[in-house]
């Protein structure tokens, strides 16, 4: 009877311990993803733009920040923040070129293979494709 009782009450016990551990919020799995990329220079071959993009995970939130190095023109270099949600990030990206700083909405796209950040103005380097690499 004792064992019957005990087996009762441990059966019941853990399901409210699940229950209760389980507070609701999405996975806080947290990892980094890189992608770099250097393509030529649209009127010198020799030259080349260079791109790079790293974004840091955490649950549904992500941080991270994207650098854009024209061949020939002033460098832009930034981070970012905002929500992910299926492998699209959707984040306020602030960045500074020219002494002066800057802010707009970007969307970014990635997989296991690359990333395409888009944004309201391409000219500021918003529409490239990065391709994925290891971390440092």
């Amino acid at each position: 009877m004792k064992t019957t009782i005990l087996k009762n009450l441990v059966l019941l016990f853990i399901p409210i311990t699940i229950v209760g551990c389980n507070d609701g919020n999405k996975s806080t799995e947290k990892k980094t993803l890189c992608f770099e990329s250097e393509y030529p220079h649209q009127t010198n071959p020799d030259m080349k733009d260079a791109y790079t993009l790293e974004i840091n995970v955490e649950g549904d939130k992500v941080t991270g920040t994207y650098n854009w190095f024209p061949a020939e023109k002033d460098q832009r270099k930034g981070t970012f923040s905002g929500t992910v949600e299926e492998h699209i990030v959707d984040a306020v990206y602030t960045f500074e070129q020219e002494g002066q700083k800057q802010t707009t909405n970007i969307k970014i796209y990635y997989d296991k293979e690359k990333a395409t950040v888009l944004g309201e103005s391409p000219e500021l380097g918003l529409g490239a494709k990065i391709k994925k690499v290891a971390c440092e």
